[in-house]
């Protein structure tokens, strides 16, 4: 957003032509001007789908579809930026662009749905 003072002294906000509302959240939540909507998208997606995909190979800790989902895209944007915080840049930059991006946040995705999964097994036998 960029700021105006007119002649009568009043303050508008306006936004800059060629910028999306959205660009300024994702720099806040990536801290890399190079990171747009596409790579949270992909972030979020791939941590859906590495939830699901451990949720089909471990039966006893799947939170079920829904669940799977819900744990992985937490997970997806989860391991997209410990990823790029441990290979210094965005998870854009990790292993390729879009495939490094792809892999943390499966991976992530995977890792906090068995984490929930192992919660939830533990507080149901009690």
């Amino acid at each position: 957003m960029r700021r105006e003072v007119d002649l009568r002294g009043q303050t508008t906000y306006k936004q800059p032509r060629g910028t999306s509302r959205l660009d300024e959240p994702c720099k806040l939540l990536f801290k890399e001007k190079n990171l747009d909507i596409v790579s949270l998208i992909i972030s979020l997606v791939s941590g859906a789908a590495g939830g699901n995909i451990v949720g089909a190979l471990f039966k006893k800790i799947s939170l079920g579809v829904l669940g799977n989902s819900v744990a992985g895209i937490l997970g997806g944007g989860i391991g997209s930026q410990i990823l790029g915080g441990l290979l210094g840049g965005g998870a854009g930059a990790a292993g390729g662009g879009v495939l490094g991006s792809v892999l943390g946040s499966g991976i992530g995705g995977g890792v906090l749905m068995v984490i929930i999964g192992i919660i939830k097994n533990m507080l149901m036998k009690r």
